[in-house]
Parts: structure tokens; C-alpha cells; sequence
């Protein structure tokens, strides 16, 4: 019996870190969940940026190709006209 009871206090510090070292699990759990939801917003941020960005780049791509589609049907009109000038020509 004198054994437990020399042991006693031993058995109470380990019960002491015990309890000390639940509490800084829990305290890191919750700064890790914390970093985790400043992530997340981070990420949605990003996501949101390049979504405008690639939107703009469409709509920039889609600017580009209506010039490009003018400009081939202006040609296309000038090829035309140089082709009806020139059978004019050699029918004079």
C-alpha cells in the first residue's frame, strides 16, 4: 500500500500533463481550422480574380475575331472590285 501512495504523486503530474496537452492539441486544432478558413478565403479570391480575368480575355478574344472577320470581308470585297476592274480592263 505504501508503494501506491509514494506513487500518488507521480500519477497526479501525469494526469496534469495529461490535461495540459489535450488543451494545447485542442489550441492548435483551433489555430489550424483558423489558418484553414483564411486559405479557403484566399483561394475563393484567387478564383473569383481569374474568373474576371478570363471573362475579359474572352470578351477581348471575341473583340479580336469580329475585327479580324470585318477585316477578312473588306478584303474579300476589295479582291472583288480588283477582279471586276481588271475583266473591265481587258474588255476595253
Amino acid at each position: 500500500m505504501c508503494i501506491i501512495l509514494e506513487m500518488m504523486p507521480d500519477m497526479k503530474k501525469i494526469e496534469v500533463g495529461q490535461k495540459e496537452l489535450g488543451t494545447c492539441l485542442k489550441r492548435t486544432v483551433g489555430d489550424l481550422k483558423e489558418v484553414v478558413v483564411h486559405i479557403q478565403r484566399d483561394i475563393k479570391t484567387v478564383g473569383d480574380s481569374m474568373s474576371i480575368k478570363m471573362q475579359y480575355l474572352q470578351s477581348t478574344a471575341n473583340d479580336i475575331a469580329n475585327v479580324v472577320g470585318k477585316s477578312l470581308e473588306n478584303h474579300m470585297q476589295l479582291l472583288d472590285g480588283q477582279s471586276k476592274a481588271m475583266v473591265s480592263l481587258i474588255n476595253l
